[in-house]
């Protein structure tokens, strides 16, 4: 398959490619680094890839976790690269967060 095959394809059928995961748009230019609840800010200048591709992401506001788009209220806490609900105690040293 070669790129004007894919675009004769999505010419022919312009639904193909576009159905997304619930709770998700289609755009035509995604961001490499997409928000997410691990990592809500912007990354750093030259940190993405620059050129423009087709595909599902979160409406703006929202931030992609575990293949669902949350409120940034919504997401979980990470420590030592773990997710925490709002509410969970976390032990350390024999004390409780």
């Amino acid at each position: 398959i070669n790129m004007i095959t894919i675009f004769k394809y999505l010419h022919l059928f312009p639904s193909a490619e576009r159905v997304c995961p619930s709770g998700q748009v289609f755009s035509d230019c995604v961001s490499s680094c997409p928000p997410t609840c691990s990592s809500p800010r912007p990354p750093a200048s030259g940190q993405c890839r620059d050129e423009c591709v087709g595909g599902c992401e979160c409406p703006p506001g929202l931030y992609l976790h575990a293949g669902q788009c949350l409120r940034r209220d919504d997401c979980p806490c990470f420590h030592r690269r773990h997710s925490y609900s709002a509410g969970d105690a976390i032990r350390q040293r024999c004390n409780t967060w």
